[in-house]
């Protein structure tokens, strides 16, 4: 039971976060190089993106948990 509750953490929790971050950035380089977006935008594209990027960490220390709900903004915006 263990090992599945941990595989749902890691496919919806952590899986999701991670891969959103990674897309966060994918969009937000190519809008700040091209000036798609103003600047502010884009650099906090990349902030969210840094702190999502950074709850893969959680999966091996405890404390780093807290980057889930930072990163996963759409959590936070309503």
């Amino acid at each position: 039971m263990r090992a599945v509750q941990l595989l749902g953490f890691a496919t919806g929790g952590v899986g999701h976060t991670t891969t959103l971050g990674l897309l966060l950035a994918g969009i937000s380089v190519p809008c700040l190089f091209s000036g798609l977006t103003p600047p502010w935008v884009a650099w906090s594209g990349l902030i969210i993106a840094a702190i999502a990027v950074l709850s893969i960490f959680s999966m091996v220390f405890p404390a780093a948990s807290i980057f889930l709900p930072l990163g996963d903004f759409r959590r936070i915006s309503g």
